[in-house]
């Protein structure tokens, strides 16, 4: 679900631009999991981005 919608070369220019996990999130309107999760998996392509947030399996719940 995160790849399809933020791509990486997106997420990069809004982490470039200074923005945060939490902005980023608001601005697409998703959870900021989601964002976290694209994170991560950015993170496991080898792009430099640090960690920004602990989730956990149940944030989907209340959506």
């Amino acid at each position: 679900m995160a790849e399809l919608l933020v791509t990486d070369d997106n997420m990069m220019e809004l982490m470039k631009m200074g923005y945060c996990y939490e902005f980023i999130a608001r601005e697409i309107g998703v959870p900021v999991q989601v964002v976290d999760f694209k994170g991560q998996m950015m993170r496991k392509k080898c792009f430099d981005i640090k960690p920004f947030v602990e989730t956990s399996a149940d944030f989907l719940r209340y959506y």
